[in-house]
């Protein structure tokens, strides 16, 4: 009876007793967590859980919620003012680097990533916030696989969340560790300097260090958030932290390690198709082999490279992409290229390249497989005899030699596509442009012999229309006697060798469309180059005018003197293109592709030389009119021996339409194809050119 009546007693003054202020109480529960190092029952191996320490810690994040929702913008509360002045979190990482009790490592990592998520960015850059947060970050990633890894991330990420809404705040974190000691140390000027200099090299930028320890968790969950911050404080980062993190820590190396060990762990017994597609069966991972998994992190890794490259700071993506050609592609796939005999090892890593450019969009990383597959623009020993073979004269001479491997032929026509699909500046002018600038295809001395047709049935059909205006000299990057130009690709092969009937399919019409499309995601993907709009006179500056001849015969010597070569790339395609009849659907098809996304491009240059059959020619250049010209004059010639010319090329052609549901096999079946890939491809350069003449009117 007399125990209700206090009790009651106590609660009654409770209500009407004010509440204690907000400081009281933090202060109160902060002082009851010391007191257990005090205490009696104080011991290093009571787990934390048992004890009363969490609580306390939790009304205290509490209190300091509330504290901030009271207060103004601007201003700072008693309880925070409080933890500056006694620096609470100096203690309380103390504390955290002796884990006693058992488990106040992972409390005190939750407690500060809870406050900085509570308190104002305005108070960060302050010194008694900021040091402390340094000295946490400090004892990230210590223990590999560690129990706090999970807390330690995400303080880590808070972190870098504060840093995405402020970038300025990257000054705070990205700061060299070893700074204070060296500031305070006195030594002689000469051993000051050089261990400034060492120490300099030697500098640990905690944030950084720390996420790429847990960057390298067995935990992929842990791993991915490191990358995530990683990428995160690559792009927030200003010209010095950009300075700081590529020079001075060792983040490009790792994630190039990283690329490089994933690489070597596939398998080579892997699969064509996996490589190709490794998309397939992604919704049951039950079903993916261990090779393809192997192949899924490689992937992963070089998307996650490539993104880093796009949303980087360009120091930091210039850096990275350095080190990924010398320690990736130098390092591991150059050896695999070169080195590797069997065919099936070669068709694979041949592929992965080719999958590897297909999953990346970073101009900058493209460009660092192009220099690793193509060399420099300025190789002045392109000419000599003696050379060593570069990597690029390797992969022309695979394509070349497709009598010995169709399949291996085929994968690096394909590896050659994949760095037209998506090409920097670089790339082209290594392979084309380089070749094709001065205009050595271009016959000054023939400005009349403009017409390169074999009969005078075919000058006659396109001189009807000629005019002064629409001169076939024209130095406009598109000519406007377009009308001739597409006849010319359609008349090159008769209609009686068709296998097209009907009118609507022996049109090019059919192909405007798509033409039109691709033109214009090119037109997008290259408007940042600095090609020239028309074809000016700086381009026929290897030629000599009149003003300089000596004599009337001497720009024929001069022109007679200079051999243009097309470059090896080109000269390959052209060699094989010559050679259609004797190769397979699958090769002509791919020659075909890598021609018509040349075409597209906006040069002016090599819209001439590729989509202007009525310009003059030097005696020793080869042009792709000139090539396909002398396709069809094979053409012409073997057609009379086939038997049933018009029943075989239509079987031909229904199959090669029917998706692979038909067959149709005759003994002249290479021939059959390359006159159906001819006439398609035809139309499809017609196309081209109308397109690229109406978008440029």
């Amino acid at each position: 009876m007399f125990s209700r009546f206090t009790n009651a007693l106590y609660n009654a003054v409770d209500a009407l007793a004010p509440p204690h202020p907000l400081q009281e109480d933090f202060v109160w529960h902060w002082k009851a967590v010391t007191r257990f190092y005090t205490g009696k029952n104080a011991s290093n191996k009571t787990p934390i859980e048992v004890t009363s320490i969490p609580g306390h810690l939790f009304e205290m994040l509490s209190i300091l919620e509330q504290e901030e929702k009271e207060i103004e913008i601007g201003n700072v509360g008693p309880c925070m003012e409080y933890i500056m002045q006694h620096k609470l979190l100096d203690t309380m990482c103390i504390l955290a680097s002796s884990d006693a009790p058992p488990g106040m490592k992972r409390f005190m990592f939750m407690f500060i990533t809870k406050m900085l998520k509570i308190i104002q960015q305005s108070l960060i850059p302050h010194v008694s916030i900021y040091v402390p947060t340094q000295n946490f970050i400090e004892l990230c990633g210590e223990v590999v696989a560690g129990p706090t890894e999970s807390e330690e991330m995400d303080f880590l990420q808070c972190i870098c969340d504060k840093i995405s809404d402020n970038p300025h705040l990257v000054n705070c974190f990205l700061t060299d560790s070893e700074s204070k000691s060296r500031s305070n140390s006195t030594v002689s000027v000469d051993s000051e300097t050089k261990k400034r200099d060492i120490a300099y090299v030697n500098k640990s930028y905690t944030l950084i260090m720390s996420l790429l320890k847990l960057y390298k968790s067995p935990d992929n969950d842990i791993s991915l958030k490191a990358r995530e911050c990683l990428k995160t404080l690559c792009s927030c980062a200003n010209d010095t932290a950009a300075m700081t993190i590529a020079q001075f820590t060792s983040l490009s190396q790792i994630f190039c390690a990283s690329i490089a060990s994933l690489f070597r762990n596939i398998p080579k017994t892997i699969k064509i198709h996996d490589l190709e597609n490794p998309d397939d069966d992604e919704e049951n991972s039950a079903k993916i082999s261990s090779e393809k998994r192997k192949y899924l992190c490689y992937l992963q890794q070089l998307i996650f490279i490539d993104s880093v490259c796009q949303t980087a700071h360009p120091v930091i993506s210039d850096h990275l992409c350095m080190c990924f050609k010398t320690e990736f592609l130098d390092a591991c796939l150059c050896t695999c290229l070169v080195e590797y005999e069997k065919e099936d090892d070669l068709i694979y890593v041949t592929t992965l390249l080719a999958c590897s450019l297909r999953n990346i969009s970073s101009s900058k990383l493209i460009d660092a497989f192009g220099k690793f597959l193509l060399g420099g623009e300025d190789d002045s020993s392109e000419y000599s005899e003696n050379r060593t073979p570069t990597i690029q004269d390797i992969l022309v001479e695979r394509c070349r030699d497709s009598n010995k491997s169709i399949a291996l032929s085929l994968c690096n026509l394909q590896l050659f596509e994949e760095l037209l699909l998506r090409p920097t500046q670089s790339i082209l002018n290594n392979l084309i442009f380089k070749y094709l600038d001065g205009r050595g295809y271009y016959d000054i001395t023939a400005a009349d012999s403009w017409f390169q047709f074999s009969d005078d049935d075919a000058c006659s059909r396109y001189s009807d229309d000629f005019t002064p205006s629409s001169s076939p000299t024209s130095r406009e990057p598109v000519p406007s006697y377009i009308n001739r130009i597409i006849e010319s690709f359609l008349a090159l092969l008769p209609d009686d060798i068709k296998s097209c009937e009907s009118e609507d399919e022996s049109g090019y019409e059919t192909y405007i469309k798509e033409a039109h499309g691709r033109f214009m995601k090119c037109l997008v993907f290259c408007e940042d180059f600095d090609w020239p709009q028309d074809i000016t006179e700086r381009d026929d500056c290897q030629f000599p005018t009149d003003d300089d001849s000596s004599s009337e015969s001497q720009p024929e010597a001069d022109a007679a003197s200079w051999a243009f070569y097309e470059g090896s790339f080109l000269s390959m395609i052209f060699d094989k293109m010559e050679l259609m009849l004797q190769q397979p659907y699958e090769i002509n098809l791919q020659l075909t592709s890598i021609i018509s996304r040349l075409a597209l491009f906006a040069h002016p240059l090599l819209h001439e030389y590729l989509l202007n059959p009525l310009i003059p020619y030097t005696p020793d250049a080869r042009s792709l009119f000139l090539v396909l010209f002398k396709v069809s004059e094979d053409i012409q010639k073997e057609v009379p021996n086939i038997r049933q010319f018009k029943s075989k090329i239509q079987l031909t052609r229904n199959a090669l339409l029917s998706d692979g549901n038909e067959y149709a096999t005759f003994e002249e079946s290479n021939i059959l194809e390359a006159i159906i890939v001819l006439e398609e491809f035809c139309k499809e350069l017609a196309a081209i050119a109308f397109v690229k003449y109406h978008a440029v009117s």
